[in-house]
């Protein structure tokens, strides 16, 4: 489940591409969410190359940064058990579709022998902690899904990470043979890590150290700490300020963090999708907030998506940070997004070195 791609080499048409997320801190420097470069050949051999060497640059430029070390602890917890949780849904449709579904396809005597070869296969790999390149690709792709960067390998966070990922493999892999020989009785996580309350509902968690802090004080914290630790530039503050006053408005300053939820989230997503573009110069929308200038969208002149995406991963840094800081135990709605269509005049461009400064300074797209 997951493959694993070499130097994230992804390909279109018969040319060759590099694309790879960046880290979610570095966001807001670069104004980009991921660099996606021509490798200017349709040769695989060549195309592989080449891709190393940019992967290379990539790592060492966002390790100097200091973006790619590593992670808190609480945050590689809950990356390891979204991935979990997606696991279990995978089986839960494959079982349904496979076996019970109107068409089954799955010779379950055969599935049981492979499953159990498989099983073998991820404890020696936990045991040996020698991580093969499937276990590795799987927790980069969960890492990044939560807007993370994944950490570097040798590192702590790498191989805590990597246990994690295989332990949710080896208790998924369990629990499918035991759907597939009819064994209900044996499908709760045997796992400490995956069992009640440690992999619980968001809702259980009340005495979490931000049950009772409310967002608009967390947003205030958060916007006094960042601009006074000189780490924004001013359009970053003005963006953050921005956005997180649009939040506010939404779901109330006086909301406990603790009860921000996946549907907020998902509002505030929607949100940023209605936006007028410059609503608060245009005489059109004179005295109306974000909530009621998206409602009304007189002009239907909206904010492009890629200034929705923008904006939408600003909302994303703030809770990720309220994760950091132990004021949220996950990331709620962490896998909804924004789909942005990239601009086709990207892919004309051929990859030159001039580019590749560009990707670092952030110069467009």
């Amino acid at each position: 489940m997951g493959e694993y791609r070499l130097d994230y080499l992804v390909r279109r048409g018969r040319q060759y591409y590099f694309r790879r997320a960046i880290p979610s801190m570095a966001i807001p420097y670069l104004n980009k969410s991921e660099i996606k470069l021509s490798l200017r050949t349709d040769q695989p051999d060549i195309a592989r190359r080449r891709c190393r060497i940019i992967s290379n640059v990539f790592e060492r430029f966002f390790d100097y940064c200091g973006l790619m070390s590593e992670l808190p602890a609480n945050v590689i917890d809950n990356i390891i058990k979204d991935y979990f949780a997606t696991a279990m849904q995978e089986v839960r449709e494959i079982v349904k579709d496979g076996v019970g579904g109107p068409n089954p396809g799955i010779d379950v005597a055969e599935e049981l022998i492979g499953t159990e070869k498989f099983l073998k296969s991820l404890k020696s790999e936990l045991a040996s902690r020698n991580f093969q390149l499937g276990t590795i690709g799987i927790a980069e792709g969960a890492t990044e899904n939560s807007g993370y960067p994944f950490p570097k390998k040798g590192t702590d966070s790498f191989d805590y990470l990597c246990e994690g990922i295989l332990r949710a493999k080896i208790e998924q892999s369990r629990i499918y043979a035991a759907m597939l020989s009819g064994d209900y009785d044996q499908i709760e996580p045997k796992d400490v890590f995956f069992k009640a309350p440690a992999y619980g509902t968001y809702e259980q968690k009340t005495n979490f150290v931000g049950s009772e802090i409310t967002v608009g004080e967390l947003a205030d914290k958060f916007i006094k700490l960042k601009s006074g630790s000189n780490e924004w530039v001013k359009k970053t503050a003005v963006d953050n300020i921005r956005v997180l006053n649009w939040f506010k408005l939404l779901v109330g300053s006086d909301l406990s963090i603790s009860s921000i939820t996946k549907g907020h989230v998902e509002k505030f997503r929607d949100l940023m999708m209605r936006v007028p573009s410059s609503f608060e110069k245009k005489k059109e929308y004179a005295g109306m907030n974000v909530l009621q200038a998206a409602e009304a969208l007189i002009d239907g002149n909206q904010i492009s998506p890629k200034t929705s995406d923008k904006y939408f991963k600003t909302l994303k840094g703030f809770l990720n940070w309220c994760v950091e800081e132990e004021y949220l135990p996950s990331v709620p709605g962490a896998n909804v997004k924004i789909h942005c269509k990239a601009n086709p005049q990207d892919d004309r461009h051929p990859f030159s070195t001039f580019e590749l400064n560009a990707v670092w300074r952030g110069d467009g797209d």
